[in-house]
């Protein structure tokens, strides 16, 4: 048993890469998606569907997941995670034409949505209490790198498509890695009884989850952090093309700066919130600070836009672990419910991240992009006050 404690890291070196991808495939049009409009010779609105589709499938599937995460163990659906993404990432490089690339796009998007809710299990069962918020920030993180290297290497490429098989290659990898190293969770996870009826017991564990109040307010806040930062970022590169006539890489430069400082907030964050043994705070400060650092970068030229892009990424944020590290410590919940707790909140993040890219395309086209872009801005206050109706679970607090 003693060497089961130190291959947690062997673990949590398997899942991480996975998670970077998923953060790199989903937003890896955006920097193109003005060319995929001309090539496929469609409106603003349809190219948002191109990021839209892939989130509507993570609406979607982590019930799913989860479900199977109790029929085949979490090892197994960690695979089919994997395998999934690198088949319909390398699918998505070949779509002919656009309905086909959607389709690509959403069943891709059904893979990463296996990612988390097979992940957590083990994350729960393999590490302790304390380091939740190390490994859980280190995880959301994840899929901030991934959007930072898509914004900064996705331009260098000739063309999306060459970008993303690319991309693709790293979830097949991670698939053979898996394969062969992969774990169960220490604890096993109930499955489903000969007779007992599937459909109950699922309903049973939502119906637990979705009764908690702290996991609904999660899931707001989830909504519009996650959903409308990834809107922001769909479309942030065409607004400063535009904006400031700026260069396709430079542009991408900048929404490149908003999830670098995604990347550094997340485990200070995490770091921070251990340390003090308290979580709601980091809710509260998010809120207020990223709306007005946000506002700021659409508003103020470069070299001042780069400044307040990587503000707004630190701060709204700073507080992203706790999505996953306050269900776990919570009172109510214990290792059969956390994927389906887990489930729920991504879930809600992910609508965000369907509706914000054609909401913001709708707004742009009716009114302007710059107001579109600051309502997503603005929108950031909910997760303030989200904050002060929290639950404290933070180890001082339990």
């Amino acid at each position: 048993m003693s060497e089961l404690p130190r291959y947690r890291w062997v673990l949590e070196a398997l899942i991480f890469p996975l998670i970077v991808y998923g953060g790199l495939i989903m937003l890896s049009p955006s920097p193109f998606l003005d060319v995929i409009a001309e090539e496929f010779h469609i409106t603003e609105v349809q190219a948002g569907l191109i990021i839209g589709v892939f989130a509507m499938a993570a609406v979607i599937f982590p019930l799913i997941a989860s479900i199977v995460v109790d029929s085949i163990g979490a090892k197994k659906t960690f695979l089919v995670a994997a395998g999934l993404q690198a088949a319909f990432g390398y699918l998505c490089a070949i779509a002919p034409n656009y309905h086909s690339l959607l389709a690509f796009r959403f069943l891709l998007g059904m893979g990463m949505s296996f990612t988390m809710p097979a992940a957590s299990p083990i994350v729960m069962t393999w590490f302790s209490a304390r380091e939740y918020g190390k490994v859980n920030s280190l995880n959301v993180v994840g899929i901030m790198v991934g959007i930072t290297i898509c914004y900064l290497l996705t331009p260098r490429f000739p063309d999306w498509r060459t970008a993303t098989l690319a991309y693709s290659t790293l979830a097949l990898l991670v698939a053979l890695l898996w394969l062969f190293l992969g774990k169960e969770p220490l604890a096993e996870i109930r499955k489903f009884e000969p007779g007992v009826s599937r459909l109950a017991v699922i309903k049973s564990k939502i119906s637990k989850v979705v009764h908690i109040k702290d996991i609904l307010l999660l899931c707001l806040a989830q909504f519009v952090a996650m959903g409308f930062i990834i809107g922001m970022n769909t479309w942030l590169p065409k607004y400063f093309m535009e904006a400031y006539q700026l260069s396709r890489a430079t542009a991408a430069g900048i929404t490149g700066a908003l999830s670098l400082g995604l990347v550094f907030s997340l485990p200070v964050g995490g770091v921070l919130s251990d340390k003090i043994g308290l979580r709601t705070p980091f809710l509260k400060i998010a809120g207020v600070s990223g709306a007005a650092a946000l506002a700021l970068m659409i508003t103020l030229p470069p070299p001042l836009s780069y400044l307040f892009a990587f503000l707004g990424g630190f701060t709204i944020l700073i507080w992203g672990f706790g999505g996953l590290a306050i269900p776990m410590e919570h009172p109510e919940m214990d290792f059969t419910l956390i994927s389906y707790a887990v489930s729920v909140i991504l879930m809600a993040g992910n609508i965000g991240a369907v509706v914000s890219p054609v909401l913001i395309a709708a707004v742009s086209s009716t009114v302007s992009m710059y107001a579109a872009m600051l309502m997503c801005a603005l929108l950031q206050v909910v997760v303030t006050i989200v904050g002060f109706l929290l639950r404290e679970t933070g180890w001082r607090a339990l």
